[in-house]
This record gives structure tokens, C-alpha cells and sequence, in this order.
């Protein structure tokens, strides 16, 4: 005979992406990377309940997708986005400000002009991303704008290369 937390597991189990639930105080839910591989999970807990729910992976940058976390943040609940095919974690503050980082090098890529060829994969838009980033960091910043073009495409190449390499070798 099982207690409630395992009649509980078998109820998750259905969730479907889109749905949200409440969990009791302390609860936690462990994100199965195979059923769960096209969704992300947002998690959110504070002193008196927990929240859970999944999100398409292709919608986490939604408006509504926003829209909740903007809602569970502003009640001051620590919200995670889980990765269900990775179950990499991160907070959903550091996402957003990760994000608009990629965004901003795609705008403004450090490999070439405003109107230079989009990124060749997401590996990268993750360097021009990292190098947005840093070129945000007093210091660094004089030193990297001053840098040839073609210096800099090789710069982001080897980022990039890191990146895909770090990907390939995230399960070892």
C-alpha cells in the first residue's frame, strides 16, 4: 500500500504540457527526461505550496509562458525552469536576463555588421550571446571593441566550438 506522495507521482505522470498543478508544502517533483523530452517544467515553491507545470518547449518564450512566472515572481516565489530532456535547471531570472543576452548578440553580433548573416546554429548564437554579455562587463569591454573583424569571427568560432563540444560531452 502506497502513501499519498505515490498516488500522487501516478497522477503527474499524465500531466499534459500546458497544465499546472499546486503541491502540498516541501513537495518536489523530479522531471522524467523521456517522457517529458519536448516540454520544459516550470517549478516554483514558497513557505506554503509548491507549483508545477510543464510548457512546449517551442513556447517558453510566450507571452502567457511569461506572463506566469512575471505572476508566481511578483507573489515573491523562486520560480526554475527545467529542461525535461537535459533536466538541466536554472532560474527563471537568469534565463530571461540569458536570453535577451542571445538576443542582443543576434542584433548585434560581435562577428560582424548589424545586417551580418544570422547565426549558424544555436552553439552560435550562444557565443555572440557570451560575447554580448561580456562586452557589458567594465574593463573588458574596450578590449573586445577593439579587436579586427576577422579576428573576432575566429573569437566566436571558438566559442562557439566550446559550446557544442560542452553539449557533447554533458552526459559523461
Amino acid at each position: 500500500m502506497g502513501d499519498d506522495r505515490d498516488f500522487f507521482e501516478e497522477d503527474f505522470v499524465n500531466m499534459l504540457p500546458g497544465s499546472w498543478m499546486t503541491l502540498p508544502p516541501g513537495f518536489d517533483v523530479t522531471v522524467s527526461r523521456v517522457s517529458n523530452a519536448n516540454a520544459l517544467a516550470i517549478k516554483a515553491e514558497d513557505i506554503s505550496s509548491s507549483y508545477f507545470g510543464f510548457v512546449p518547449r517551442q513556447q517558453i518564450d510566450s507571452d502567457a509562458t511569461k506572463g506566469t512566472i512575471a505572476a508566481l515572481q511578483e507573489r515573491g516565489i523562486a520560480v526554475t525552469i527545467v529542461d525535461g530532456k537535459t533536466d538541466i535547471q536554472m532560474d527563471a531570472i537568469a534565463y530571461r536576463r540569458a536570453s535577451r543576452k542571445i538576443d542582443w548578440g543576434s542584433r548585434y553580433p560581435y562577428d560582424g555588421p548589424e545586417d551580418a548573416a544570422p547565426a549558424a546554429d544555436w552553439a552560435h548564437a550562444a557565443a555572440r550571446g557570451i560575447l554580448d554579455e561580456l562586452r557589458d562587463v567594465p574593463g573588458i569591454k574596450h578590449y573586445l571593441d577593439d579587436i579586427e573583424v576577422a579576428t573576432r569571427v575566429e573569437i566566436v568560432q571558438g566559442l562557439a566550438d566550446v559550446v557544442r563540444a560542452a553539449f557533447i560531452r554533458r552526459s559523461s
